[in-house]
């Protein structure tokens, strides 16, 4: 097996580094690679014919470069150029039966998780888990269906920092009522699992914005955490995306642009869910991706 190791980027050149590298999943291909920033020409040829391309492009072609450097910057987070972030954009746009152009936006992208809690139901509860090791399945080269078991070894080393990106709209339902992310840090001491909670609590009625927390250190020797995001004594909407949970330098959420929160088990992920999974979602409660650019 392969020994992965981890780079800090220095303050002020990440753009850089997101411009010029795109790392490939870390669960399943382990790969760091050039950034191709080109189209070639038989697959424009097939674009043009049968896809948005040439709409996006002359719509593209009318806006001055302030426009451009903003789809630039806000496509970073995705690892696209601002044409491609656009295009993705624009697509949904259309799919969604919504009229005009979007203005990009540095916290979110064009898809988001929606999370929704109405009556009769006050509470939603989901998790990601992050188990310190598993398996999951990995295509053989040159094997149409063969599959090989990829031990995945998630060391984690403090401090965690948990960050996300969020919209609200929510209504208190009685005392004690909260909505929130969370980490719960297991540790072992003494003989006993303790368990100390890391937390962002969402503002009841907010536009985009950035919250982040971090914990340093707990009692005992870590043992791992698990993920979560939390509605109690809640009703209404919440729309997130750019989750992270960063910690021995790298941001390990799964499906941190919530391109499909709700997908769970699959071919490769059969060990652990994929994404997030409910582990109370009553009547009236729901959550999904959606376009978030409306």
């Amino acid at each position: 097996m392969a020994k992965v190791k981890f780079i800090s980027i220095p303050a002020g050149l990440e753009n850089y580094f997101n411009t010029a590298l795109q790392a490939g999943d870390r669960f399943v291909y382990s790969t760091v690679r050039k950034t191709n920033p080109f189209v070639s020409r038989k697959k424009k040829a097939g674009l043009t014919q049968k896809s948005l391309l040439p709409l996006c492009s002359q719509i593209w072609a009318t806006y001055n470069e302030t426009v451009k450097s903003a789809w630039n910057t806000a496509g970073l987070e995705s690892g696209l150029t601002g044409f491609r972030f656009f295009v993705q954009d624009k697509t949904l746009r259309l799919q969604n039966n919504l009229e005009g152009e979007s203005t990009p936006s540095n916290l979110y992208q064009s898809k988001v998780a929606h999370f929704r809690v109405e009556s009769p139901a006050t509470s939603l509860l989901v998790t990601q888990l992050h188990p310190k090791s598993y398996f999951v399945l990995r295509k053989k080269t040159g094997k149409a269906t063969m599959y090989e078991q990829v031990q995945v070894i998630e060391d984690f080393v403090l401090p965690l920092d948990l960050e996300i990106n969020y919209k609200s709209n929510l209504v208190s339902q009685g005392a004690g009522s909260y909505a929130r992310y969370y980490a719960i840090v297991y540790s072992l001491y003494q003989g006993r699992t303790l368990e100390q909670v890391c937390s962002i609590d969402f503002d009841l009625s907010t536009d985009w914005k950035n919250a982040t927390v971090g914990i340093g250190e707990v009692i005992g020797q870590v043992l791992g955490y698990s993920l979560f995001i939390e509605f109690y004594n809640m009703r209404g909407d919440l729309w997130v995306d750019n989750i992270s949970a960063i910690h021995s330098g790298q941001n390990w959420v799964r499906d941190t642009h919530c391109n499909n929160v709700r997908q769970a088990f699959t071919k490769q992920f059969y060990q652990v869910p994929s994404n997030w999974v409910a582990v109370e979602l009553p009547a009236g409660s729901f959550f999904d991706s959606e376009y978030g650019n409306i």
